[in-house]
């Protein structure tokens, strides 16, 4: 075990979470960042991905100590960690002086003949001693690779368990022992596993090697179609607040606690609110007693499978195609094939893939919007994905996605020039160059309107005009 510092209370930030710090007085020690949301890919094969610095210079600018949560590269699953993307997250690691990373026990891509295909969702993998040895062998890489301590998240997992699989504890103890990491504990996970019907949250943490965690996770979800949902959309539920006051004590090597909360949840949850959270973590903080013996974790490590479980590539291939909409092919896993969950997987990697796609086509989307609703943009996102796989990074599928808005010309006046307009955007910003994009009408009333969020103008009269761009910026707009 490493010796880690103390970095306290503080939150997943997000842009829309800012002046939760810009009227910080001290209580948020920590900001956690995803880095993978500032990772573009850029169609050249020389130079696949690249970084956007401009953002971790300024994160690195912020007065909070500063940890790094991987989000597109899980350790769950049989790929190893892609080298490029490694160096990528080692670089912000490095960049913000991150004293740990983490990741989670899930896998998002299948290896197949031609290549990885992406699953388009954060998936569990099978809960086997095979499984457990090989995500402590990726962990190993990470760890490597990143040249920091590694902490492991525990999944959340929608699914039913799976005869002679190893308990969520079990599994959890098993990987974390097997690759001597730490432990990214992410509470709201085990307790939504335990409200779906897997293993109870106390069962499952006293299997746990509590000395090993160094990171907490508290979030809020919700109710949906029968389930609890890690939906991270707004504050953390008391019982649960309850149940991390218990834990505390029994954390003695417990370096930070974080608040997840997506940016959306603002709709309902004001900052004063995301601030009072923050206080009543203190509260769980000053519970802490470091130093102290963990208890004794319950399970032992296991040295075999049970012969009856699939194996970890079947049940990666099976679960992989059927979240993505495909045939699962070859020896299919059955208990997948009959379980529930799978249905919620597919609409949650559905929902994920439209959420790019409006964060990063912003105008198109609400082009689409403003002529039809939501069922505008759904007819045209559903046959989109339908045709096209999922892609992990949300400039990546917003091209695929205004690709397709141009070859389908959906009858929307001005629609094909607005995505071939912010076609032309993400890819100036992608490779630095300038691009020139043409309309036949004055663009600037209809883009100003999608920008502000209100409805398009009236046609305007015909006309040639031009945007000009320079490195995803617009630098001049000409007629004629």
């Amino acid at each position: 075990m490493h010796t880690l510092p103390d970095l306290g209370v503080g939150l997943v930030l997000w842009p829309e979470l800012m002046p939760v710090l810009a009227e910080d007085d001290g209580a948020i020690g920590v900001v956690e960042i995803e880095p993978e949301f500032f990772w573009f890919e850029t169609g050249n094969a020389q130079a696949p991905m690249r970084i956007d610095t401009d953002m971790v210079r300024q994160l690195a600018e912020l007065p909070q100590h500063k940890l790094v949560h991987g989000v597109a590269s899980p350790v769950g699953g049989s790929l190893a960690p892609d080298p490029q993307r490694l160096q990528l997250m080692r670089d912000v690691v490095q960049a913000l002086d991150a004293p740990w990373a983490s990741e989670h026990l899930s896998f998002n891509a299948v290896p197949v003949a031609g290549g990885p295909v992406d699953s388009g969702f954060l998936l569990p993998p099978l809960q086997t001693v095979a499984s457990a040895r090989q995500a402590a062998a990726n962990i190993r890489a990470m760890a490597q690779g990143l040249q920091v301590p590694f902490a492991v998240e525990n999944n959340v997992n929608y699914l039913r368990p799976v005869a002679g699989e190893l308990s969520d504890g079990a599994f959890i103890a098993e990987v974390a022992t097997q690759a001597d990491c730490g432990i990214l504990l992410d509470l709201h996970n085990l307790w939504t596993n335990q409200k779906n019907g897997r293993q109870p949250v106390r069962e499952a943490l006293a299997a746990l090697p509590l000395e090993r965690v160094c990171e907490l996770h508290l979030a809020g979800g919700f109710a949906h179609r029968g389930y609890w949902l890690d939906a991270h959309s707004g504050l953390v539920d008391e019982e649960l607040m309850r149940l991390a006051a218990e834990l505390m004590p029994a954390l003695p090597n417990l370096h930070a606690i974080v608040f997840e909360m997506l940016p959306t949840a603002l709709a309902h949850v004001g900052i004063a609110d995301v601030r009072r959270q923050i206080d009543r973590l203190h509260t769980l903080w000053a519970l802490r007693r470091p130093g102290t013996r963990a208890p004794q974790a319950a399970a032992g490590l296991v040295r075999s499978d049970d012969g009856a479980v699939p194996s970890p590539a079947d049940w990666e291939r099976t679960l992989g195609a059927l979240v993505r909409g495909d045939a699962p092919g070859a020896h299919p896993v059955a208990a997948l094939l009959a379980d529930p969950g799978v249905a919620l997987l597919q609409e949650l990697a559905g929902n994920a893939r439209a959420g790019q796609i409006a964060s990063a086509a912003r105008l198109t989307t609400r082009m689409l919007l403003a002529h039809g609703g939501e069922a505008a943009f759904r007819s045209v996102f559903e046959d989109y994905a339908a045709a096209q796989p999922p892609r992990q990074f949300a400039s990546s599928e917003a091209l695929g996605f205004l690709e397709h808005v141009q070859l389908a010309a959906p009858a929307i006046p001005q629609l094909a020039q607005v995505a071939m307009f912010e076609s032309a955007v993400i890819h100036s910003a992608l490779q630095g160059d300038a691009r020139v994009v043409a309309f036949d009408s004055d663009p600037v009333p209809l883009l100003t309107a999608l920008a502000e969020r209100r409805a398009p103008p009236a046609a305007q009269a015909p006309g040639r005009f031009a945007i000009e761009l320079q490195g995803g910026a617009v630098t001049a707009i000409r007629a004629g």
